[in-house]
């Protein structure tokens, strides 16, 4: 289902929560469990790619804290998972996208006067394509990737180097 990125604190419900973390969470760890059975068995190590999302790093009171909570996870395990199967040669990462266009951001990135809307708050003033995603999976799955794991990529346009206003911008002007 789509998400309401519209939900505060105060909307959640506990089947919402649970339902957010059963795909989320739960589903990322036991899809990382049958791939890294399949690959233990063929004994030829691999690549974990997880997918989490610039809001679990973000903290920038957009409401869905469910979500990105439970994308906050995802880094976590990326990271466990990177230490526990390095000796298994299997390398474990995730991607953190910002805006692209999905199901789950249709209300924002529906048309093309909206997905400007949005690029215009991104640094490189765009929404993500589907080749930034690609690229970066292409990457970390095969030989450039071979020698990373528990990293982070942000395919966000830059929102992870975005910070919070100059606290001196009104004193300076």
């Amino acid at each position: 289902g789509v998400v309401d990125m519209t939900a505060k604190v105060t909307d959640l419900t506990h089947d919402r929560l649970r339902r957010m973390f059963d795909v989320n969470v739960i589903g990322a760890i036991l899809t990382a469990k049958a791939a890294v059975q399949r690959m233990q068995a063929r004994g030829m190590g691999g690549a974990i790619v997880n997918i989490s999302s610039a809001a679990a790093r973000l903290g920038s009171g957009n409401q869905y804290v469910d979500y990105a909570a439970s994308k906050a996870a995802v880094l976590h395990m990326t990271k466990i998972l990177g230490k526990e199967l390095a000796g298994d040669f299997i390398t474990v990462n995730a991607l953190a996208p910002g805006p692209f266009v999905s199901n789950m951001t249709a209300f924002a990135t529906a048309d093309e006067d909206m997905r400007e809307k949005v690029g215009a708050d991104v640094p490189l003033k765009r929404v993500g394509r589907d080749e930034d995603i690609a690229g970066c999976m292409l990457f970390l799955c095969g030989q450039g990737g071979s020698y990373v794991t528990g990293a982070i990529i942000p395919v966000s346009g830059g929102i992870n180097v975005m910070s919070g206003p100059n606290i001196f911008e009104q004193a300076l002007h």
